[in-house]
């Protein structure tokens, strides 16, 4: 998913023809696929990513990694009749962690 389009940004108000015809030249689709906020953006892939999987794939994810304050994997359980373990990303305490060393070694 994403918020934002290259090719409309690229061709702007700078061409004559439209940005639909132009797709339609190169056979291309626009990639902007969200509009709303970002962290609402999280919520709808996990959806989309676990609603999808079995019935596409034949594959059920049971676990889905991510931060502390992840939202998705609330959403993600109610789309699926299966058990999804959390797992806890390290990344948010390795920042921490980094951080208070960097302080720590500026009052030194």
């Amino acid at each position: 998913m994403s918020k934002y389009c290259r090719g409309c940004s690229i061709t702007g108000n700078k061409m004559s023809k439209t940005l639909q015809e132009i797709r339609v030249e190169r056979n291309t689709q626009m990639q902007k696929k969200y509009n709303g906020s970002s962290p609402r953006m999280e919520v709808e892939g996990a959806k989309i990513v676990f609603s999808r999987s079995e019935e596409n794939h034949g594959l059920q994810y049971t676990r889905m990694p991510g931060d502390e304050d992840s939202k998705g994997y609330e959403e993600a359980k109610k789309v699926v009749n299966y058990n999804i373990e959390k797992l806890d990303c390290i990344n948010p305490v390795a920042k921490r962690m980094g951080t208070s060393l960097r302080n720590l070694k500026k009052k030194k």
